[in-house]
């Protein structure tokens, strides 16, 4: 893939240039732990030390890929350092880069020389318009055709040599264009999203980046099966180095990390390697929610567990599979057991709490049955409808008239 401390190393030299090869200067790191952190960490500051001796290392921090935290961090860069802040150097030219332009330009320090790894569209826009000097140049492309390529050269049995950098170019301004106007069509999916969600245990979160992943892979004319490929080998990076920050156990989580990505190389055609990081990443969602999970929640019956959290929390979207994943169990002996301990199915059993929590604001509230559905968890109104009357009998505004004589129903503002 790419050789990281010889991008770097560039990077720096560019770097070192714009900066007059003195200064003071701060480093925006990657996530801990990870390859790329130590090496857009360590490939700068030896190689400043050896070509600009003058320029100083103010301080490196790191936002873990975080716009909000990158925008904090550097707002008190430049409030601490103050003009002998000449420049930052970061380890990503999209979420980071961003909070580093917006605290930037909260302090109208624009003299501040800025760099970083990319080449997202984003980076290459902020290139295109001068508020990023110098990226990178990392093809998703060309990233995840690489090891495809590598892949199949050793199931061919041809010699596969050890390493294989993708080639080493600053992007600047004099060239940026070049590769805009040959840049498909970018994601529309988040990958931050998805390390947040498996981070704090939101297994509803991780099923719907993959469902919007689905739809964005599916739409006409967006990526090429290459870049696909780069895509999901990217993802599970993601994926192994959250498991190590979190030390998750579970039985395809503890193997090793170069056993992951064979079996992701493994997969038959690109939409059953889809599924399989799918499920990946359910399984590691569902071990960190385990490990993070309140007092309350936490039984040496996860069956009792789970319907725990089904009372708790039926107004959220739900679904018998990511909740299985949550508690490590199969979806089918949850199914089952829930049916046993409440004498319902386990949609049945969300449905009726539902309807009854409806109940409950037609009953108390102003709301319209429409505003009662979305409270209380249905995202379809025709389908609240029928449920409603399934389990009550009769439809929410007959409902509402059968409560008994006297009954002080507040009145909608708006009808007032």
């Amino acid at each position: 893939g790419p050789d990281d401390w010889g991008q770097f190393r560039s990077l720096a030299r560019d770097f070192a240039a714009r900066m007059g090869h003195e200064g003071g200067y701060c480093i925006m790191q990657h996530y801990p732990g990870t390859s790329s952190y130590i090496a857009r960490t360590w490939a700068v500051i030896t190689e400043l030390k050896q070509i600009a001796p003058k320029m100083k290392l103010l301080e490196m921090q790191t936002a873990c890929m975080e716009q909000v935290r990158a925008r904090k961090i550097t707002a008190a860069w430049l409030k601490k350092y103050g003009r002998e802040l000449k420049g930052i150097i970061s380890a990503d030219d999209c979420y980071s880069q961003k909070g580093i332009n917006a605290a930037v330009e909260a302090a109208r320090r624009r003299d501040v020389i800025r760099t970083a790894a990319g080449n997202t569209l984003e980076g290459m826009q902020m290139v295109k318009a001068g508020t990023l000097q110098a990226i990178t140049y990392q093809s998703a492309e060309i990233d995840g055709m690489l090891p495809l390529q590598l892949a199949a050269d050793w199931f061919r049995g041809l010699t596969v040599e050890p390493i294989r950098y993708l080639p080493v170019h600053i992007i600047t301004a004099e060239d940026v264009d070049l590769f805009l106007s040959v840049r498909e069509h970018p994601f529309e999916v988040n990958t931050e999203i998805l390390r947040k969600s498996i981070g704090s245990g939101d297994v509803e979160g991780t099923d719907r980046f993959f469902s919007d992943l689905r739809q964005e892979v599916n739409r006409p004319g967006t990526v090429t099966r290459e870049s696909l490929y780069g895509f999901l080998i990217e993802i599970l990076a993601h994926l192994i180095s959250i498991i190590r920050e979190k030390d998750l156990e579970t039985s395809r989580l503890s193997c090793d990390g170069s056993n992951l990505y064979k079996n992701l190389f493994m997969q038959k055609n690109l939409d059953n390697a889809l599924q399989w990081l799918h499920s990946l990443a359910l399984e590691a969602a569902g071990a960190s929610f385990r490990e993070g999970r309140t007092h309350a929640l936490r039984s040496s019956d996860p069956v009792d567990a789970a319907i725990a959290y089904i009372r708790g929390n039926f107004t959220r979207p739900l679904s018998l599979k990511t909740l299985a994943a949550i508690y490590g169990l199969s979806p089918n002996y949850l199914g089952q057991r829930i049916r046993v301990r409440t004498g319902m199915k386990f949609n049945d059993l969300v449905n009726r709490l539902r309807v009854e929590h409806a109940q409950n604001l037609l009953a108390h509230t102003a709301m319209s049955a429409r505003q009662a559905a979305v409270r209380s968890g249905f995202a379809d109104p025709d389908y609240f409808l029928y449920v409603f009357r399934k389990y009550t009998g009769s439809f929410p505004a007959d409902y509402v008239k059968s409560l008994a004589p006297g009954w002080n129903r507040p009145s909608d503002p708006e009808n007032r």
